[in-house]
């Protein structure tokens, strides 16, 4: 089984809640997702899809795209229910990192939730990258990423 590579940063913290009305206290923690991100090497020059969920993970999403320098596209993964606007997932398919964003873990629901749905699109569906705000400790994840940034493990 692949290790995962934690790059960990403790001035992650997790984002304030919820985050549209908190973006002056969140946009600092999202530049310090982008800025870790961008310093893993092999993902330079590459196309990203970001991947989200819920309005915390497209607002995250949102701002994440605007600072980091690869071309990118922004996959909202709806929750159930959610039935406005399309369900068509997008993806960059060649050359591209797929990643996936959100505020925080609790117990890793959101970020299996969006992991089932992409796998049922594609089979070969890859996640290189979790980025989250907090702690990676209470999580059981269905899938293993390449990389795993958050504030401790």
């Amino acid at each position: 089984m692949e290790e995962i590579k934690y790059i960990l940063n403790d001035d992650l913290d997790m984002l304030q809640h919820p985050v549209g009305s908190n973006l002056m206290e969140n946009i600092p923690l999202i530049e310090i997702m982008a800025k870790e991100f961008t310093q893993i090497s092999e993902y330079r020059n590459k196309r990203v899809n970001i991947i989200c969920r819920g309005s915390s993970g497209a607002i995250i999403g949102a701002i994440f795209s605007q600072k980091i320098p690869n071309e990118y596209s922004i996959a909202h993964v709806k929750k159930p229910g959610e039935d406005s606007h399309s369900n068509f997932i997008n993806l960059w398919e060649e050359n591209s990192i797929n990643i996936i964003i959100d505020d925080f873990i609790s117990s890793g629901n959101t970020l299996n939730a969006i992991w089932d749905r992409m796998i049922k699109k594609d089979e070969g569906f890859k996640v290189h990258c979790v980025i989250v705000g907090g702690s990676a400790k209470a999580y059981k994840l269905n899938f293993v990423p390449d990389y795993f940034i958050c504030q401790n493990k």
